[in-house]
């Protein structure tokens, strides 16, 4: 099985092209970024004259003994349009991924993000908004400027 995994050195900073945008958000989310490569042709020649790269969803791409299948949703393969599963060219797959040394990075980031979500603190917040948080110590100018080190603090790694 041949598969070409690209090292994506320029995920930092952010991409401009909607391509680009769509790829890194595809490897922050998943851990890397699947696209089908797929030969343009004239169609009177037989010659190939360029390529496009189609993205392909992550969890939809399965992998049993050494054969690559893409598992097609549900609502489009109970139509009768198309079959359940389609069998992918591993010659034909270009895979995105970060290099070793970000990966580990961006996953403390990711993970210590997501802490931060969980204790929002959206209760005090209310009632600051409320007029109630006096009563109960609650500074919600302390509380943004503490949430805004600790995100600096969890992608201090990745820049």
């Amino acid at each position: 099985m041949c598969l070409l995994v690209i090292r994506v050195y320029t995920a930092f900073p952010l991409p401009t092209k909607r391509g680009e945008l769509h790829c890194a958000r595809t490897i922050v989310g998943y851990g890397l970024a699947p696209y089908e490569i797929v030969y343009l042709s004239h169609p009177d020649e037989e010659k190939i004259v360029g390529f496009e790269l189609f993205p392909i969803f992550p969890p939809s791409l399965r992998s049993q003994d050494g054969k690559l299948t893409q598992y097609v949703p549900q609502r489009l393969s109970s139509s009768g349009t198309f079959p359940t599963q389609i069998s992918v060219d591993p010659n034909r797959l270009a895979v995105f991924t970060l290099p070793d040394e970000l990966r580990d990075d961006l996953g403390l980031a990711i993970s210590g993000l997501a802490r931060i979500d969980n204790t929002r603190g959206m209760d005090l917040a209310v009632q600051a908004a409320a007029g109630n948080a006096r009563a109960h110590g609650y500074n919600f100018q302390s509380h943004q400027r503490a949430k805004h080190l600790a995100v600096a603090e969890a992608t201090r790694n990745i820049g």
